[in-house]
């Protein structure tokens, strides 16, 4: 149950914890779920997509939230901040 809602979610999380967003709090990343799956359920875009395309959506997701961490914990502090500031414009996320 509200697989993508989750992924965006660490994404999302992930994201704002690599650029250190003022005012995130990530003890309470879990509080997005229900709004990003609202938001979701509200969007005749996301409601015309197939299982397939839906799981696509999720494992993408996951996948960059991989990325950004990997980077991360790699060391290259910039380049995880880049990825994850590119990431949230594109989900149509404030990044600053």
């Amino acid at each position: 149950k509200d697989n993508v809602a989750n992924a965006m979610t660490v994404l999302v999380g992930l994201s704002y914890g690599v650029l250190e967003k003022p005012g995130f709090d990530p003890n309470r990343a879990d509080d997005l779920i229900p709004v990003v799956n609202d938001a979701l359920a509200a969007s005749p875009q996301f409601k015309s997509l197939g299982a397939a395309d839906r799981q696509n959506m999720y494992d993408s997701m996951l996948l960059s939230a991989a990325v950004i961490a990997m980077v991360h914990q790699s060391g290259d502090k910039v380049a995880s901040k880049t990825i994850a500031k590119q990431t949230l414009q594109q989900l149509g996320f404030p990044s600053e």
